[in-house]
């Protein structure tokens, strides 16, 4: 019976890249699939192959605190907010830019839209009402 190999700083480099590149991945695919889904079981069925690969990703590591946090960001927090994507509920939109839809699936972060303060809003709907003539 062969010893597991002790984790070098190659291998946990090699799965930290692999993190890197499979979390995006997932994220533009999921983006992708919910763009052309409606919401609900079609939506979750065409996300739950994501999940596995969620899943394994702290596998990938062999230091015990690479692990915990691949299992946080990528078991716990991503598989969630994909889930509540395939439902149509929580930080997630279909209707995201990219690079935002991906940071917010994969990091604990949650996009604020941008809606206009009232001083613009006033000063925009006065601009669009003609001043009456006398």
């Amino acid at each position: 019976m062969q010893a597991l190999a002790l984790p070098t700083m190659e291998s946990e480099l090699r799965a930290l890249a692999w993190a890197t590149l499979l979390t995006p991945a997932c994220a533009v695919y999921a983006r992708f699939a919910a763009r052309r889904l409606r919401p609900g079981v079609p939506r979750l069925a065409a996300l739950f192959p994501t999940f596995p690969v969620f899943v394994y990703m702290p596998c990938m590591f062999s230091s015990l605190h690479l692990r915990l946090f691949s299992t946080f960001f990528h078991t716990w927090l991503a598989i969630n907010r994909l889930v509540l994507l395939a439902l149509d509920l929580g930080p997630l939109h279909p209707r995201l830019p990219l690079l935002p839809f991906v940071l917010c699936a994969g990091l604990p972060i949650k996009v604020r839209l941008q809606q206009p303060t009232k001083n613009q809003a006033s000063s925009s709907s006065s601009s669009h009402h003609p001043a009456p003539s006398s």
